[in-house]
């Protein structure tokens, strides 16, 4: 994903606990039904099945650069404070 601020809100990220999206740089681009989209640096299986466990929906991973991604969470940490 070229652009993950492009998709990601405060709202979305409430999906998925802060500690977590911290711990794997996750930013949640989007959300229909039970399925999540989440942004990852590096897709992989277990990372996906955790995030599903986290919040109980069906997960779409897809790559984004990891800076870009940090920098996504710091924007929407601030907007939310």
């Amino acid at each position: 994903m070229a652009d993950p601020a492009r998709l990601a809100s405060a709202e979305l990220q409430r999906l998925l606990p802060a500690e977590r999206a911290a711990d794997w740089n996750a930013v949640v681009v989007g959300y229909d039904g039970t399925v999540i989209t989440v942004a990852l640096p590096e897709p992989n299986a277990d990372v996906v099945d955790a995030i599903s466990i986290a919040t109980g929906l069906a997960v779409y991973p897809v790559y984004a650069n990891p800076a870009d991604l940090a920098a996504t969470r710091r924007r929407l940490a601030a907007q939310s404070s």
